[in-house]
């Protein structure tokens, strides 16, 4: 077989692709044997379309056909009236991310200013234009979203920070459209909430907001887009995130807290500076603590109210994408306990040995990649299953090959 196939170009490989674009490819970019692998999307043109017989496919999620002068956007697109005025041809979009329809656009300018329109993601377009951007939709995966118009509107194209200042600009009874989140870090005048927000549409996002008011924008909400508030409890402080050590402990705001995404309480902490500066703390989401400091943080936090991870030796946190070599080892004294909250991708010289002698414990909210025997070792140290694991083969271990990969957007 090998003589066979030996003089032959070795294929070529892309994998790892967010979007594919070959709309313009042309016969010489299929000159060699072609594979595409883990593709997100790939887009073709009705030109192209004879081309994605040359080539294999493997694990391509989503496939869409769009015309060669169609603009490709990955993220958030606009569509303003000034956008679609004064053009020649008609506005083509493929997006991956959600679009936007503004206010000020008007039904003649959309019929006529834009073509075909391609959308992963959400839509959100004013009621008035609900029925037309649906005509328009040549491919669309997710939902069509609207909101009202009008003088009193405000459309908050992302995220929204509420403060008294910005309640008193607004008018009376004002219909608030907020593409992303809200969020309320100060007690604000429950009187002036329904005084000047009539409505308030949050598409798909969360509300954060003080406790104190909490009764007030749930009475403004409108639930119908999937929003929701999360509130800190009456006479607790929030924060976003918190590492709690010597120094950050006498830097609190206050000596009750509340924090909406993960606290880390650091080594370095005495259990009786613990106890003389915090009263009470609500962890909403993940606590990473050392073991030699529960007694003490379950004094001034209701465990059962959070997730609590209890760690001995060193912690290693994967919050977002990395990957584990054996020299991480080679410079750790003692045992280390693993917890993963974004993508792990273990080197496959890591022994599995190893990884069950110097693990202490694992602990998985995301994705860890690694090899069979690996696998077998990490889960015998696993203490937290909520998260993936998926299977690196001999095939992708292989150099040889030529190929193209961990790529956002390519264009052949």
């Amino acid at each position: 077989m090998a003589g066979e196939t030996s003089g032959e170009q070795q294929p070529l490989t892309i994998k790892n692709v967010g979007v594919l674009d070959m709309r313009k490819a042309s016969a010489e970019s299929f000159s060699r044997p072609t594979r595409f692998d883990d593709v997100g999307m790939l887009v073709y043109s009705p030109e192209s379309r004879p081309l994605l017989a040359q080539a294999a496919m493997g694990d391509v999620g989503l496939t869409l056909e769009a015309s060669t002068d169609a603009q490709l956007v990955q993220g958030e697109a606009s569509i303003s009236a000034a956008s679609l005025e004064g053009r020649s041809t008609p506005l083509n979009l493929v997006v991956v991310g959600q679009v936007i329809v503004d206010a000020d656009v008007t039904a003649e300018a959309l019929a006529e200013g834009l073509g075909e329109l391609a959308a992963i993601g959400v839509v959100i377009c004013p009621e008035r234009l609900g029925g037309m951007v649906q005509s328009k939709l040549a491919h669309h995966t997710g939902a069509v979203k609207t909101y009202r118009g009008g003088d009193r509107l405000r459309l908050i194209n992302g995220k929204l920070v509420l403060d008294e200042a910005l309640l008193r600009s607004l008018p009376d009874a004002s219909q608030i459209v907020v593409v992303s989140s809200v969020e309320a870090r100060e007690i604000l005048p429950n009187d002036l909430i329904s005084e000047k927000i009539e409505s308030l549409e949050v598409m798909g996002g969360t509300v954060r907001c003080r406790g104190e008011n909490a009764e007030a924008i749930e009475a403004v909400l409108d639930r119908s887009m999937g929003a929701s508030v999360r509130a800190a409890p009456v006479g607790f402080i929030p924060v976003r995130r918190l590492r709690l050590n010597r120094m950050t402990l006498g830097m609190l705001p206050g000596r009750r807290v509340y924090c909406a995404e993960t606290v880390i309480v650091c080594d370095d902490i005495e259990a009786e500076a613990l106890q003389g500066t915090l009263e009470a703390l609500v962890a909403e989401d993940l606590l990473i603590c050392p073991a030699r400091l529960q007694a003490p943080i379950g004094a001034v936090c209701k465990l059962a109210d959070t997730k609590p991870i209890f760690h001995e030796g060193e912690l290693w946190l994967i919050g977002t994408v990395e990957t584990l070599r054996q020299s991480r080892f080679d410079f750790l004294t003692g045992t280390a306990t693993l917890v993963v909250t974004g993508a792990l991708q273990v080197d496959p010289e890591v022994e599995p040995a190893t990884l069950y002698e110097r693990l202490d414990a694992v602990h998985n909210f995301g994705a860890i990649r690694c090899t069979p025997d690996q696998e077998a070792a990490l889960r015998a140290r696993l203490e937290i299953d909520a998260g993936a694991f998926s299977e690196t083969t001999e095939s992708e271990e292989d150099e040889g090959s030529p190929g193209m990969q961990n790529i956002g957007v390519l264009t052949l």
